[in-house]
C-alpha cells in the first residue's frame, strides 16, 4: 500500500492540491512522529482514530474550500474507517483509496459504498485528478 500512498501524494503535490498528514502523537514533543512535508502540506496531530476528532481538520478544509477528501492510510478498521465515516457526517464528498489503505477487504468496500463513500483504486484517483486539472486549464 505504501507505493500507492506515495503515488497519490505525488499527484496531489504536482497538481497543487492540498495534502494533510494525519499523525497520531505518541510523545508530547512529537519527536517520534517525524514526517517530511512539502510547501502546500500540513501535519495535524490527532488524539484518537478519526482525523476529525478534536482536531482542526474540518476548519482547515473549510478555509481552503475543500469539499472532497481522499483517504489513504494504515489499518482500515481503525483510523481510515473512522475518518471516512466522520468525513461523510460532515457532508464532505469522500473517497477511500482501497489499494492505499492497509487492511482493506471486500467487506470494507461494501460497507463504505453503502454509506455513499466512493471506493477507488489509486489509478482511478490519479486519472480523476489529471482530468480535473486538464479541464481547469
Amino acid at each position: 500500500m505504501l507505493p500507492a500512498v506515495r503515488r497519490l501524494a505525488d499527484v496531489f503535490r504536482r497538481e497543487g492540491r492540498p495534502v494533510v498528514h494525519i499523525v497520531r502523537l505518541y510523545l508530547p514533543d512529537g519527536s517520534n512522529a517525524e514526517q517530511q512535508i512539502g510547501p502546500n502540506e500540513h501535519i495535524l496531530y490527532k488524539p484518537r482514530w478519526s482525523a476529525f476528532f478534536r482536531t482542526r481538520l474540518l476548519e482547515h478544509l473549510a478555509e481552503r474550500a475543500v469539499s472532497t477528501v481522499v483517504v489513504a492510510g494504515c489499518n482500515y478498521p481503525n483510523c481510515p474507517r473512522s475518518t471516512l465515516v466522520d468525513a461523510t457526517q460532515h457532508d464532505l464528498r469522500t473517497v477511500a483509496v482501497r489499494d492505499a489503505v492497509s487492511g482493506w477487504t471486500a467487506d470494507a468496500d461494501r460497507e463504505m459504498t453503502g454509506m455513499g463513500i466512493a471506493c477507488l483504486d489509486t489509478s482511478e484517483v490519479v486519472a480523476a485528478i489529471r482530468t480535473g486539472a486538464a479541464s481547469r486549464a
